[in-house]
């Protein structure tokens, strides 16, 4: 299976409630500053709009996360938005399974998960302790084992289509990927002529976005 096949698998099953998912903050945030470093040419430790576009869900976002409105984001600026939009998801995924749960006892039955439908299609999986309802740790559990596996698989799909092993894709290797070779250019940020594993990671995210919107 492809990355981007991966990536589309993973975040169509977990859309519904990857908001009761928390992040590793010590992981996420290296990899945050890892990419605002990368991002910030100049080294003066904040983006201007330009310099944002390596990281285009901060320049899609760049005005809200613009929380002084100097003109440029710091990464103090980038976590606190991240942070802000993960209690908003948090939330709002809180409020989805509360609502499911008429009963008011914590857990979900079937007929209850119906109203979180990828919740209802998977009970069975994600129903850990065979007890026939399922609770927000199980839910938890079950998409944090999901993602590992997608996130293992995405990694060898990629390794094995990288065959001189450089971290990134030309277009001959990326054939052994046709949904990557297909959306080759616009996977390509930079337009170096390659395509890195994060560059493959942003492209489909900005194109969930853009379906969730239409």
């Amino acid at each position: 299976m492809t990355v981007s096949r991966l990536v589309t698998a993973f975040t169509a099953a977990v859309a519904i409630f990857i908001p009761l998912v928390p992040v590793s903050a010590q992981e996420h945030g290296s990899r945050m500053e890892a990419h605002f470093k990368a991002a910030d040419k100049d080294n003066d430790g904040s983006l201007t709009r330009e310099e944002a576009k390596a990281m285009p869900r901060v320049a899609k976002n760049f005005d809200a996360i613009d929380a002084d409105k100097s003109g440029t984001v710091t990464l103090a600026e980038v976590h606190t938005s991240m942070k802000d939009r993960a209690k908003e998801m948090h939330e709002r995924g809180m409020e989805s399974f509360k609502a499911a749960d008429k009963d008011n006892d914590g857990s979900l039955t079937r007929e209850e998960a119906k109203a979180m439908p990828r919740v209802a299609k998977n009970f069975d999986a994600i129903d850990a302790d065979k007890s026939g309802t399922v609770t927000l740790a199980e839910i938890h559990t079950s998409m944090k084992d999901r993602a590992k596996e997608m996130h293992e698989r995405g990694m060898e799909s990629f390794k094995a289509a990288d065959r001189n092993a450089d971290g990134m894709l030309d277009r001959e290797e990326a054939k052994a990927m046709p949904r990557v070779a297909k959306n080759f250019d616009a996977i390509d940020a930079d337009k170096s002529g390659t395509v890195t594993g994060k560059e493959i990671h942003d492209y489909m995210k900005a194109h969930r976005q853009e379906r969730k919107k239409n």
